[in-house]
């Protein structure tokens, strides 16, 4: 390689990386009173929305409980208490909240359990 492309091309990476990146504050317009959650994968029918059907042996109903998501977690809707009797009826969305990591909210998607995850999280505006 000839000297004088070498030294172009040092003189080239000496001024891109001398001037430091400037650092980036992110405005927060919502309120620090409003509680925000991450979402999970559903359950639906007893089955995890991501893994699917894992082991034919298990029935489908209980699938869930080999799946690495909630092997470890008893499953029942945080607003109306149900918990094996809906598993097989109804999908189930999982939260987990941003405040307490770890904690998991479980909505049935019955109409009532819904409209009271969406007051509490001020999703229905």
């Amino acid at each position: 390689m000839p000297k004088n492309i070498k030294d172009k091309a040092e003189e080239m990476v000496e001024e891109t990386v001398s001037e430091p990146l400037p650092k980036f504050k992110v405005e927060r317009k919502a309120t620090p009173l409003v509680p925000s959650a991450k979402r999970h994968p559903d359950i639906r029918a007893g089955i995890c929305e991501f893994c699917g059907l894992l082991d034919k042996k298990v029935p489908l109903d209980k699938q869930y409980t080999i799946c690495p998501h909630y092997n470890d977690v008893d499953i029942f809707c945080t607003y109306c208490g149900k918990g094996e009797e809906i598993i097989k009826d109804r999908a189930l969305h999982i939260y987990e909240l941003d405040d307490e990591p770890g904690k998991l909210i479980i909505v049935c998607d019955d109409y009532q359990c819904r409209n009271k995850h969406n007051q509490r999280f001020n999703l229905g505006r």
